[in-house]
């Protein structure tokens, strides 16, 4: 078993973070938790030397703690507040409820390039008292700092857990209609390889897909569409309706995503993937309601 860090605490003793360390998911998105589960141990007990007199030896009970969590050296997410008041000693389990914020992932994986490396700080207190008299317990605060690095195969899982790899947050309606659930199938492949980010001319092609199959499906119900978009509109003579305005932001969008093919012309960066997506998503995200309406 390997060390992670650890500190000094009063009368020499050692606190020790070992390498079990384990964090998981415990609720998702919107209102997402992970919980960390923290094995601390007494590498080194605290004690006294005085001339001649025995050695006095320490026991310490870890009091309260929280449990911060930095990326590049900022401050992202934090725990609730631990109550323990538990004995240390060779081998402990402190489990923190961390809060994690949609923002601080969208912090993150604006800078991410592959594996992440995440910096942990216990902030905490402890009681020292001499061995087997608990009325000399003395009061005292620690802080223990540990990294821990994960390759980008286990963060983007331990995302897709926490409900982030659903794509951005976004509502869509889901019309009962034949064919929309293989749209949301392509988008959410498109939404895999964003998050991978080494493939940005391949998030373009599920893109094209999804359009492929959704388009039908506007097709077919061309007429209500139209109907919904310009209801309560008057129009402006001689400037098209609105629901032309409509139809050619649709087809440069999706001229935008037809950029994808023809890779001898075009360089897709992963900016390009990541604002084909985005348009993508409103758009499709402003249909399914029109869907949704036509069939009611």
């Amino acid at each position: 078993m390997g060390s992670l860090g650890k500190t000094y605490v009063e009368n020499g003793g050692e606190i020790e973070v070992s390498d079990t360390f384990v964090l998981k998911v415990i609720s998702k998105i919107p209102y997402a938790l992970w919980e960390a589960t923290v094995p601390l141990n007494l590498s080194k007990n605290p004690s006294v030397s005085q001339g001649n007199m025995p050695v006095t030896v320490y026991g310490i009970d870890i009091g309260s703690g929280v449990l911060k969590v930095f990326y590049n050296g900022k401050p992202i997410l934090q725990s609730f507040v631990e109550l323990f008041n538990t004995h240390l000693n060779l081998a402990n389990n402190y489990v923190f409820k961390i809060i994690v914020p949609i923002q601080a992932l969208q912090f993150i994986e604006a800078q991410r390039q592959d594996d992440i490396k995440l910096e942990f700080q216990i902030v905490g207190t402890y009681l020292i008292y001499q061995q087997n008299i608990p009325q000399t317990k003395v009061l005292k605060q620690f802080s223990l700092q540990f990294n821990q690095t994960y390759s980008q195969k286990n963060w983007l899982n331990l995302l897709r857990e926490t409900g982030y790899s659903d794509k951005w947050i976004i509502e869509i309606d889901r019309p009962k209609i034949e064919g929309f659930n293989e749209v949301l199938a392509f988008l959410d492949k498109a939404g895999n390889k964003l998050l991978e980010k080494n493939d940005p001319p391949g998030v373009l092609t599920e893109l094209r897909k999804a359009w492929k199959a959704l388009d039908p499906l506007i097709q077919s119900k061309d007429d209500e569409i139209n109907k919904k978009i310009d209801e309560g509109s008057r129009g402006e003579q001689s400037y098209p309706q609105k629901s032309q305005r409509i139809k050619e932001i649709r087809k440069a969008v999706i001229n935008f995503v037809q950029i994808g093919p023809h890779e001898e012309g075009y360089n897709v960066t992963y900016s390009d993937a990541l604002l084909a997506y985005r348009l993508f998503i409103s758009l499709l995200q402003y249909y399914s309601e029109l869907i949704s309406e036509a069939d009611k």
